[in-house]
């Protein structure tokens, strides 16, 4: 990801689990789900869906811990 997409994604991220929110079914690019694996090591990513979309993203399940 572009510096100006990490800043967009972390923005994103900030909005989703603001007011102490843990979990979120969030729909993610392999650069995006590779992203939060390294900003948060203990988060929980399950693939919920198998279907991959045109744009390459896919739908997870993220708890945050």
């Amino acid at each position: 990801m572009t510096s100006s997409e990490v800043k967009q994604f972390k923005n994103f991220l900030s909005t989703s689990f603001g007011e102490g929110v843990l979990f979120r079914e969030l729909r993610l690019s392999a650069e995006e789900l590779e992203y939060l694996k390294n900003k948060y090591p203990q988060a929980s990513l399950q693939k919920t869906l198998t279907r991959e979309y045109p744009d390459g993203k896919v739908w997870y399940e993220v708890k945050l811990y």
